[in-house]
């Protein structure tokens, strides 16, 4: 909704270490080990108490946090894959009429296209929007107009 032209998907492990410097709770990759605390964990829930223990074989982390913004952080646990583009976006409020709201798609191919669901008092769910999805043609059409007229 921010309209990022999305360019790159990969690892969310690999874009959390070198634009953010800390995994922030993405899968750590097979043969990878993150320093925690004074405990060393890798990919395989397999924890070492001690840097000796861990094996030679395997990559080591040690994570320190680089200046970046809050929304580059996973939002949840395990996240897999990261997204993100070259041209970046312009993100600013902008008003979606309420009888707008219902009608926006969302999904992949056009069968499987869904509304955001909606509670009783009539406000959007947050696991709607907590997912990167696609516009539907019809709903990219009308933010397309949103953003030409801000």
């Amino acid at each position: 909704m921010a309209r990022l032209e999305v360019t790159h998907k990969e690892r969310a492990f690999d874009y959390c270490i070198r634009e953010l410097g800390n995994p922030y709770r993405s899968l750590i990759p097979e043969g990878v080990v993150v320093k925690v605390s004074d405990a060393f964990f890798c990919a395989k829930d397999v924890s070492y108490k001690s840097l000796q223990s861990v094996p030679e074989n395997l990559t080591m982390i040690i994570p320190g946090d680089k200046p970046h913004c809050k929304h580059q952080e996973p939002f949840n646990c395990c996240a897999e894959w990261a997204v993100w583009g070259e041209n970046g976006s312009v993100i600013q409020p902008r008003l979606i009429p309420d009888e707008v709201v219902p009608l926006l798609r969302f999904g992949y191919p056009k069968s499987k296209e869904k509304p955001l669901r909606i509670n009783s008092k009539g406000v959007v769910l947050a696991q709607s929007i907590a997912a990167t999805r696609r516009l539907s043609e019809e709903s990219a059409m009308f933010f397309e107009g949103l953003f030409e007229n801000s």
